[in-house]
């Protein structure tokens, strides 16, 4: 496969020759081959040199065919950006229990037991909150 310098990719073997070739690169970059070892066009020509091209004897001339023919053209484009998904909202936090509940004249133990329960976080404890 060879890239110009319109993005367009030219393909001189026949698909059924290209398999093992992109069965070995996707099983290099789900297992062994990771992105620092891809980073920079260097590093991703000298990998691509690592992988054995397919047979030469099954590339398409157009004189071993016998007929005129250019390869396949595939023009590659980046991708679409994905849109960001939407934040969902979050629940509204519940009232605080017994919020305006004056228990001063019950003394000011009673005071602290509720500021406690005021406090506590239900969804955590709600044993004790009951």
């Amino acid at each position: 496969m060879d890239v110009d310098g319109d993005g367009q990719a030219t393909f001189t073997y026949p698909p059924a020759q290209l398999l093992p070739t992109v069965d070995r690169i996707l099983e290099d970059l789900a297992g062994e081959v990771g992105v620092t070892q891809l980073k920079n066009k260097g590093l991703r020509a000298q990998y691509l040199d690592s992988v054995p091209d397919p047979d030469p004897a099954s590339a398409r001339p157009a004189a071993r065919l016998g007929v005129r023919s250019t390869p396949a053209k595939v023009e590659t484009k980046p991708a679409a950006p994905k849109p960001k998904p939407k934040p969902k909202p979050k629940p509204p936090k519940p009232p605080v229990p017994f919020d305006g509940l004056d228990l001063s004249a019950l003394g000011g133990k009673v005071e602290i037991v509720l500021a406690e329960f005021q406090d506590l976080d239900h969804d955590k404890f709600p044993n004790a909150s009951a």
